[in-house]
């Protein structure tokens, strides 16, 4: 400022050399105008700076409810406590691991007897995973039949946990996640479900009409779309609540009254008898998993948040079934047993650069993932840095829009 307006030269007359009264003016005007301009801008910033602290928190809460809810979630996966659901679990918690764990993750285990050392084993490599015990197995109807301990563990761990999250999912455990589950319109009485079986067993003058009754009777075709139920379900805890009662009660009643038990799928039709007692459709997300890349919704949804590998794979490479690996000795520290890859030679170009993901792509990636899952674990418990029986870099190239055909799956 005294550059500008402060030196004496600046406020005498050139041809007297004596101060003007006008100069004297002119200079103070200028200086209190440039002092004023400064004092301006320094509010200015202070003022915006606060508007910006005061904002952000703002900014933060404009997320949509659902999209606060994607995190407002407490995901629970069901098993016994057998081996073979054993290494399944690890896939499943590795998986969520490499997802930075999203949410909280809860491992029901369905057993009668003392939890063998190899789970124990496994609660000590997974300090961030809820390992919780639930005696449900159903030995008093002839076999332990492990889809009716889905209903019950749930129904059980709802009754004694206090969760924190206002959301439940409940998943099997043969599930591989590729990202946080996204439960957008999900609400108080307004679940979600992957979509499943249909509901013409339960129409009337069908196999379970009987045990539906007027709950599932009388439903127009729209209103029924909301009961296409698959597993992977979400839904706000206390209906979840509600559900799992019910769910239990109509599982055990379908396996008490008809002769084949009501098959492998009793646990899905009776929360589905379940959730048609309530009035309570489900919103359908396709894109919560791919369990077969033959799926007739893979022709119209391309982007899916988890593998369900619970269906057996034939393909040009080879075939898979995760049945064949019941006891398998795949997570001995002892053993150096993995899942071996399909046979890539046999796919042809077509399938190489396919749009849509091809069986034995989806098997590659699948044994992929699995045996690094393995790996991680004997790293962890058995303090080993094992040798993985072959390139997991060896992906053949494709041109897949399928999110979960991506090379960096991990």
């Amino acid at each position: 400022l005294r550059s500008l307006v402060g030196s004496e030269m600046c406020i005498r007359d050139r041809s007297t050399g004596e101060a003007s009264w006008a100069n004297i003016i002119i200079m103070a005007s200028m200086k209190l105008y440039i002092t004023s301009l400064v004092i301006f801008c320094f509010i200015t910033v202070l003022c915006f700076s606060f508007m910006i602290q005061k904002e952000t928190p703002k900014v933060c809460s404009q997320k949509t409810p659902a999209e606060r809810k994607k995190y407002n979630l407490h995901h629970v996966f069901t098993t016994d406590c057998s081996e073979f659901h054993d290494w399944q679990s690890v896939a499943m918690i590795e998986s969520w691991l490499s997802l930075n764990k999203p949410h909280n993750l809860t491992r029901l285990i369905s057993c009668d007897e003392t939890l063998p050392d190899r789970i124990i084993e496994m609660k000590a490599a997974y300090p961030e995973v809820n390992f919780v015990q639930i005696k449900t197995a159903h030995g008093f109807l002839g076999d332990p039949m492990p889809e009716l301990n889905k209903p019950t563990a749930v129904y059980q761990w709802l009754l004694q946990e206090k969760i924190n999250e206002d959301y439940v999912i409940i998943t099997d455990c043969d599930l591989i996640l590729f990202e946080p589950w996204d439960v957008r319109g999900v609400g108080p009485g307004t679940p979600l479900a992957a979509f499943g079986i249909t509901t013409h067993l339960i129409q009337p003058g069908s196999k379970f009409a009987e045990l539906c009754g007027d709950h599932c009777a009388d439903k127009t075709e729209e209103y029924k779309k909301g009961f296409h139920l698959g597993h992977v379900y979400v839904a706000h805890k206390d209906d979840m609540l509600k559900l799992s009662k019910l769910w239990n009660d109509f599982s055990l009643t379908i396996r008490n009254t008809f002769s084949d038990k009501g098959g492998r799928m009793v646990d899905m039709f009776g929360y589905q008898m379940a959730a048609f007692k309530l009035d309570m459709p489900h919103k359908i997300r396709f894109y919560f998993d791919l369990s077969h890349p033959n799926d007739p919704k893979t022709d119209y949804i391309t982007h899916f948040q988890a593998f369900h590998y619970c269906q057996s794979l034939v393909g040009p490479g080879g075939s898979w079934s995760k049945y064949d690996w019941k006891n398998a000795g795949l997570l001995d520290c002892n053993g150096t047993n993995y899942m071996p890859a399909p046979n890539v030679t046999s796919w042809t170009p077509e399938e190489h650069f396919s749009t849509k993901i091809t069986v034995t792509q989806y098997h590659f990636k699948l044994v992929t993932i699995l045996n690094r899952a393995f790996a991680a674990y004997k790293r962890r418990i058995c303090k080993i840095f094992p040798t993985l029986p072959f390139s997991l870099a060896t992906v053949v190239p494709d041109r897949s829009v399928y999110t979960v055909v991506d090379s960096n799956l991990y």
